[in-house]
């Protein structure tokens, strides 16, 4: 399903690489965000049926429509985090592993 290394940027995201990064925006959205709201559910549901893909654990893969939404919403915590680069250099990471779980399929 998914090869890696993933071209992003100017750098390649190796596979353990992207389980740190997906694993880090889960536990940071659950620490920092209301995660009763519903973009929040979706963006943690996302990720986690995520790094079961890459895991080859499965291969259901969330509806389209909420792959994006969760893309949006870690797009929009990576414009909020403008105060620490390396944090938003992470969290843009995670939504580029996303869009090109859209691409794959």
């Amino acid at each position: 399903m998914f090869n890696f290394p993933l071209k992003y940027k100017d750098k390649l995201i190796q596979i353990d690489d992207a389980l740190d990064i997906i694993s880090y925006a889960i536990k940071f959205i659950e620490a920092n965000y209301n995660c009763n709201l519903e973009k929040y559910q979706i963006t943690v549901e996302v990720l986690s049926k995520l790094i079961q893909a890459i895991k080859g654990i499965s291969d259901h893969k969330p509806p389209k429509e909420k792959i994006i939404k969760a893309i949006e919403t870690i797009e929009e915590i990576a414009k909020k985090s403008t105060n620490d680069e390396n944090l938003k250099t992470e969290i843009e990471k995670t939504a580029a592993i996303c869009k090109f779980w859209i691409k794959i399929s």
